[in-house]
């Protein structure tokens, strides 16, 4: 084998280690040089976002400390003055609006870019609930987050500062700041280029940024401390795309080469060798079919040549063993024929002699042993007719069907009362029940039975029904068991000098459950359970079985094929 495998491993070596020595030199350097171009980028742009971030929170934290300097003026607690003094304000800032709050939460000035309507609607209003108000009382100046003004996409940051009098906070001095590009984000515009963007955003709303979008970018984002906003960085690489595009082409016409070096050298091994595979191949069908006559020359090298010698030697010795196989069925039938026929016909002449003697002789112990004999003479014809019946498993191509257990049962049962008609059975199952197995599951259930009343105590037990994913037919009695050296004739598969059952009927069962493609279990601890495992046949929507054509199908049994039932016979 290993001489065989000589060429295929030296193509699949050889191949393997092309195409990596030519896609490393084509794709490797390509893939070098733009990996290390968009490191670089990425450290620049997140270094960038860094360093906006760091510069927005600093403005931010200006423009508070610049609030609480303005709140902490004593002109701010001259409330009689407050208008003059937010004039004066806005008159310096760049804010939206201002207002100064009493401590109890009345408006008692405002000013800023709104109609005198507005504003006049405005004061006197009370904000005692308001977060502004409430958070800048507790102390320290507070910074809200993004709000939106009216109806517009513009938006604002509010400031509020404590105004503290002589018996503690007299008040509230709030401003709201438009967040563009003149008050908080001053820093950020001049990072805004042809082929780079600055984006703030708070959650899903963007403050700052957006317009024309790249293709394809890089980006990098960090965090406003104060404020949690998100600053990203957004760098074009169309520039570094072109760059690429020469090399992009450098790399298909490499990779369009090692194609085809691969496709040269894989036709050059195709006709050198792997047409000695597809002869090859050949050959094993024509085995597989059965011809263990034919032979293969494949010498056209010392490796093929090898392997066709090889391939030849087996075949010679598949057909020897077949021939001895068939040889050794031949014997088998004509004895198994030969033997079945003498048996029945001596055996008959053995029973009417000894039904003969019973019936009409008055010596008891003569006609005790004449009873024992006409007993024993049963079974052996029983015997013999088992041995008739396993000779025909054999010689069917028996293959899993669809068949009603249901109705596989009723007819076993007829058979068992038959020959028990005192027995006390019980049989528990569904009205129809649909499995996959050979057309002689009726006589899997008869062997079990008839083993059951003759062996075991009765009741028997008899019961059909769905497990998890299969159907079960369980067979119950409450007798000594079945002996352990004959379940495990049953389990190894072959009977032993040693080891031998006392009878067919476990074989017969076993063979039919393995064809059924079914399991077979035991269970010997309180009395015989024989559990028998089959696959169910799946039932359609429209309650047929998958593949039924009609809902009047007749379903096959075992009487469909096998009208002439079989002796069940004592021996189990």
């Amino acid at each position: 084998m290993n001489s065989a495998m000589k060429l295929r491993t030296k193509f699949a070596i050889l191949l393997v280690a092309l195409t990596l020595v030519l896609s490393l030199a084509v794709y490797g350097g390509l893939e070098f040089y733009k990996r290390q171009q968009v490191s670089e980028t990425q450290s620049q742009v997140e270094e960038m976002a860094q360093v906006s971030a760091r510069q927005i929170d600093a403005t931010i934290g200006e423009q508070r400390d610049y609030v609480g300097y303005i709140a902490s003026q004593p002109e701010a607690r001259e409330f009689d003055r407050s208008d003059r003094y937010i004039r004066a304000f806005r008159a310096n800032t760049r804010s939206f609006s201002a207002r100064i709050v009493a401590a109890n939460g009345t408006i008692i000035a405002y000013r800023g870019a709104v109609t005198e309507d507005s504003r006049q609607s405005i004061l006197g209003a009370n904000h005692s609930n308001r977060t502004y108000v409430r958070r800048a009382l507790s102390g320290g100046v507070y910074v809200s987050d993004a709000q939106q003004v009216g109806d517009t996409d513009r938006q604002v940051i509010r400031y509020s500062a404590v105004i503290f009098g002589p018996e503690g906070p007299k008040g509230v001095f709030s401003t709201a700041m438009y967040l563009n590009d003149r008050t908080v984000f001053t820093t950020v515009e001049p990072l805004n280029t042809t082929d780079q963007r600055v984006l703030v955003a708070a959650g899903n709303r963007t403050l700052y940024g957006g317009g024309e979008r790249f293709g394809t970018a890089i980006a990098g984002e960090s965090t406003v401390d104060t404020t949690g906003w998100s600053v990203r960085v957004i760098r074009d690489q169309s520039g570094l795309a072109s760059r690429l595009q020469g090399l992009v082409i450098a790399q298909g016409l490499g990779l369009l080469f090692v194609l085809l070096v691969a496709i040269g050298f894989g036709y050059w091994e195709y006709r050198t060798s792997l047409r000695q595979t597809e002869r090859l191949l050949s050959a094993f069908g024509e085995v597989r079919d059965g011809n263990y006559e034919y032979t293969v020359d494949l010498g056209e090298s010392e490796e093929w040549s090898s392997i066709g010698e090889g391939f030849n030697d087996l075949t010679e010795g598949l057909a020897e063993r077949e021939a001895a196989i068939r040889e050794h069925e031949q014997r088998l039938g004509v004895l198994n024929r030969v033997l079945r026929h003498n048996l029945r016909n001596d055996m008959t002449v053995v029973l009417g002699h000894a039904q003969r003697i019973e019936a009409g002789t008055d010596d008891d112990a003569l006609g005790l042993s004449a009873s024992s004999i006409v007993d024993t003479g049963e079974d052996l014809l029983a015997l013999g007719e088992k041995a008739r019946h396993i000779e025909e498993l054999h010689e069917r191509d028996l293959e899993p069907i669809r068949v009603d257990a249901v109705t596989a049962i009723d007819e076993a049962m007829t058979a068992v009362r038959d020959e028990f008609p005192d027995a006390d059975v019980t049989v528990d199952v569904p009205e129809r029940q649909p499995v996959r197995a050979v057309d002689e599951l009726r006589t899997v259930v008869e062997y079990l039975v008839d083993n059951a009343c003759r062996h075991g105590d009765q009741p028997v037990e008899v019961t059909l029904a769905e497990t998890e994913d299969r159907v079960r037919l369980t067979v119950a009695d409450a007798g000594p068991g079945i002996p352990e050296h004959e379940l495990d004739t049953i389990r190894e598969g072959q009977e032993t000098s040693l080891e031998h059952g006392s009878g067919l009927g476990l074989w017969i069962v076993h063979w039919i459950v393995e064809k059924s493609e079914g399991d077979l279990q035991f269970d010997t601890d309180d009395g015989t359970t024989v559990h028998v495992d089959l696959d169910p046949v799946p039932t359609g929507e429209d309650g047929t079985e998958d593949g039924d054509e009609s809902t009047d199908e007749t379903e096959l049994t075992p009487a469909d094929v096998r009208a002439d039932g079989h002796g069940i016979g004592g021996d189990g």
